[in-house]
């Protein structure tokens, strides 16, 4: 997908049709990948390929793997670009404005009724803002590992919670994370990590999350 465009999702959170998702109204999302490989979405030439009002998510990747997001602007109501449980994936020279949640968020669900791990990805000269939530933030939903990620050059504008945060809480074991060059101005707190218990992970009883090799520099 290339173009130095603008796709506007017209602001639409949720399906207008009858819920699907058990009950309750079903989220939108601008464009999703997934199950795929070797999808790339980018701007064309000098011109950034923008993304604005997408609903509940402007960009998903779910289950992607060799993924690339070049050189798009984000003005997102909600959530900015997702990455869950995918692999080798690169997201470089992107403005990513999240609404009333992250601006890039790491994470892995049983969404695709499987528990996948995230794994392998980059994110780099970049700049990130939140409205209402984090900057970069790896979670909340973490089903499945999530290992191998690294931010390097980027500048977190504004973050009405954190600038950098963690946040594991279905029992899922975090590892090499790293943060390298990575500026911020105006955020609530530079650092937010946390374990919780949600536990949503299939067979998981107990947390025995573990959070570690988080290096910076």
């Amino acid at each position: 997908l290339r173009g130095g465009g603008t796709i506007d999702g017209g602001g639409e959170v949720t399906y207008k049709e009858p819920p699907s998702n058990m009950g309750f109204p079903k989220p939108t999302k601008l464009i999703a990948v997934v199950s795929s490989r070797n999808v790339t979405v980018e701007g064309s030439g000098r011109k950034r390929l923008r993304l604005r009002r997408g609903g509940w998510i402007s960009l998903l990747l779910n289950n992607a793997t060799g993924a690339i997001v070049r050189d798009v602007k984000v003005d997102a109501q909600r959530d900015g670009v997702n990455v869950v449980s995918s692999t080798a994936v690169v997201i470089e020279r992107c403005l990513v404005r999240g609404g009333s949640d992250d601006a890039i968020a790491i994470k892995t669900d049983a969404a695709l009724g499987a528990v996948l791990e995230a794994r392998d990805v980059v994110v780099r000269d970049s700049f990130v803002q939140s409205v209402k939530c984090n900057g970069l933030q790896i979670g909340s939903e973490t089903v499945g590992d999530v290992t191998d990620v690294r931010f390097a050059n980027v500048t977190v504008l504004g973050a009405a919670k954190a600038g950098i945060g963690i946040v594991s809480m279905d029992g899922a074991r975090v590892s090499n994370v790293v943060y390298e060059n990575v500026t911020m101005r105006d955020v609530q707190a530079a650092f937010f990590i946390m374990v919780g218990a949600r536990l949503r992970r299939p067979g998981v009883f107990k947390n025995t999350t573990n959070v570690d090799g988080l290096v910076g520099s």
